[in-house]
């Protein structure tokens, strides 16, 4: 993942450029079984083996600033947790109820991994180097 991830963007950017993005990671200094559980209910590829920062410079970026916006991603699943239930008849005829009770799910799952402090959600801004 890092070496197509780092292709890609060689290819687009030049020095110099800002870049910023988010990402939901697992929170430092988990046991393993925590960590198990903040894998399994994270989206694809939340365990970066030693995390974004060194992800980004070992692919060419300098590490500008990083903010925790953990307690903001808990509550927009919350508000989605709440609007899909609010809808769920309406959301369920368009995606099917097995699909509908799979995403609700998801989203428990990972607000629970968010409350117990097992995920965190972070914006980066870095620069190309």
């Amino acid at each position: 993942m890092l070496r197509a991830w780092r292709d890609a963007f060689e290819k687009a950017v030049k020095a110099g450029a800002k870049m910023a993005f988010s990402v939901i990671a697992p929170a430092s200094s988990l046991s393993a079984s925590e960590l198990e559980i903040a894998i399994a209910s994270g989206p694809a590829f939340v365990d970066v083996p030693g995390g974004y920062d060194l992800m980004l410079r070992q692919s060419g970026w300098q590490p500008l600033s990083t903010s925790d916006v953990t307690s903001e991603f808990a509550q927009r699943l919350r508000i989605s947790i709440e609007g899909m239930n609010a809808r769920a008849d309406a959301i369920t005829e368009v995606v099917g109820a097995s699909e509908f009770a799979e995403r609700m799910k998801r989203r428990q799952d990972t607000l629970a991994a968010v409350d117990r402090a097992l995920l965190k959600r972070e914006i980066f801004v870095a620069l190309a180097t």
